[in-house]
């Protein structure tokens, strides 16, 4: 694959996997870390009932990616994404010990917002768009998955705006 950096997005390849990082984000790398694959196994199912082995090529792949920035996958939370306008906020991990891949509390939700610095917010995406929104004053960070439907539905405007009241944070401070 050729390399996909230019003056915005940094195209890493480690280890065998690749992934993108924005340059405005690595900025404030000692609050946040982030990434966004590529070219992984094209397994993204994160539930169980998608079978066992579907589960695990995914869980895999987050491993391996999590691994390659630093971050410890146990540390996942993901929703159940299913094209909607739904957003929910993490203050906590569910599962101790293991990954919040599609818990119920997640259902049917396709964005999530944090402030704690141990949950990796996770989302997978095929052909919609995936966007991160952070605040570093404030030192939250917003996951949100945009099809179609949540476009429609101004997901990455509910984002914000529930950053604002959640967080009281500065809609001009968001990256």
């Amino acid at each position: 694959m050729k390399d996909l950096s230019n003056e915005n997005i940094i195209h890493v390849k480690k280890d065998g996997i690749q992934y993108l990082q924005f340059r405005k984000l690595l900025e404030y790398s000692d609050v946040i870390n982030h990434a966004f694959g590529i070219g992984l196994d094209r397994s993204y199912r994160t539930s169980k009932s998608n079978g066992e082995e579907e589960y695990n090529k995914s869980v895999k792949n987050y491993k391996d990616l999590c691994t390659a920035i630093g971050i410890n996958y146990l540390n996942c939370v993901k929703p159940c994404q299913e094209h909607t306008k739904n957003i929910r906020i993490v203050k906590q991990k569910i599962n101790k010990g293991n990954v919040d891949f599609e818990q119920y509390a997640y259902k049917s939700t396709d964005g999530l917002i944090t402030n704690k610095s141990n949950i990796a917010l996770a989302a997978t995406s095929a052909d919609c768009i995936l966007m991160i929104f952070f605040d570093p004053v404030k030192k939250v960070i917003a996951n949100v998955h945009s099809g179609w439907k949540g476009t429609l539905q101004r997901i990455a405007v509910r984002a914000v705006t529930k950053m604002k009241n959640e967080y009281q944070c500065n809609p001009k401070d968001i990256i």
